[in-house]
């Protein structure tokens, strides 16, 4: 069983919230967002960024070009990996050694200012 969340509000905030899941549920909008009606939100842009919802099926679907990226990467001999970003999660090189079954990750962060 995953772990429970517990959260406590206050009356008012509680209410709150209550009404706007209330909201949610009698406007389906969990099943609109997971179907990317864009109107959910303000029905402007949101088609553009919805690619969250089955980017695992789509990266599940492509895993061979990783397994083929790895072998290349372990026949060339290369033991280190640089992964260099902006502005994303410094919990990409966690995720990164979890996945790729790496127990020596280092994750430095610079904040370089010109």
């Amino acid at each position: 069983m995953l772990n429970r969340i517990a959260v406590y509000l206050p009356d008012d905030l509680r209410r709150e919230v209550e009404s706007e899941i209330s909201k949610w549920r009698s406007s389906n909008k969990v099943a609109r967002i997971w179907n990317k009606e864009a109107s959910v939100w303000t029905n402007e842009d949101e088609a553009k960024w919805l690619g969250w919802l089955d980017i695992i099926d789509e990266q599940l679907d492509a895993v061979h070009l990783y397994r083929e990226l790895y072998e290349e990467i372990r026949s060339a001999g290369c033991a280190d990996v640089l992964l260099m970003g902006m502005g994303g999660s410094s919990l990409c090189p966690e995720v990164l050694a979890l996945t790729f079954g790496r127990s020596r990750v280092i994750c430095r962060n610079r904040i370089s200012r010109h």
